[in-house]
This record gives structure tokens, sequence and C-alpha cells, in this order.
């Protein structure tokens, strides 16, 4: 428990977003790598946490699932410790503008 901000840390230093016209990407790792690529219509639910020096968290959405033992889980899929958070929240809602719509 006392390490989970070190860990957390680490993986911040760890992470490239990025933001095309067509997706976000999260790409994670140093020994291994994790690449998320998220279209227009996976972005759901987009809010932001914002600090008052303008950084924050970005979020597209929430995954739930049970654990091993049944235990509810939460994950917040985003871009998270960015700086900026209104800034990229404009450009994840421009984004998810561009979805075709049904």
């Amino acid at each position: 428990m006392l390490s989970s901000p070190y860990w957390q840390w680490q993986t911040m230093r760890n992470t490239v977003y990025l933001i095309t016209n067509k997706r976000a990407i999260i790409i994670q790792g140093s020994s291994s790598t994790t690449i998320r690529s998220f279209s227009p219509e996976q972005i759901k639910d987009l809010y932001r946490r914002e600090k008052p020096d303008g950084s924050g968290d970005v979020i597209m959405g929430v995954r739930h699932w049970k654990d091993s033992d049944g235990d509810a889980q939460r994950e917040e899929i985003g871009f998270v410790g960015v700086r900026h958070a209104q800034q990229v929240e404009n450009m994840l809602k421009q984004l998810a503008k561009s979805a075709p719509q049904d």
C-alpha cells in the first residue's frame, strides 16, 4: 500500500498519450509495451478532474469487472496526470463528435 504512489508515478513516467483525427492512443511500458487505441465511438462518458494548476485526468470510460474473489473492481480509462486537462478534454470531445451517427 505504501508503495502505491511510487508505482503510479512510475507508470505515468512510462506513458505516452496521443490524439489524432481518427483515434486516441495510450502507450505504456518500458521493458514491454502496451498500446491501447480508442476510436471515436469508444469515447463515452468523458469527464475531467482538474487541479488548481490546470493539470489533471481526462477519463474516456470506466471498465467494471469482478476479480477472482468475486470483488467488484473498477478501472478509469483515460489520460492521467496531463497538463492542460481542459484542452485535452476539448480535443477528445472533438474526436468523439466525429463518430458516425446511428
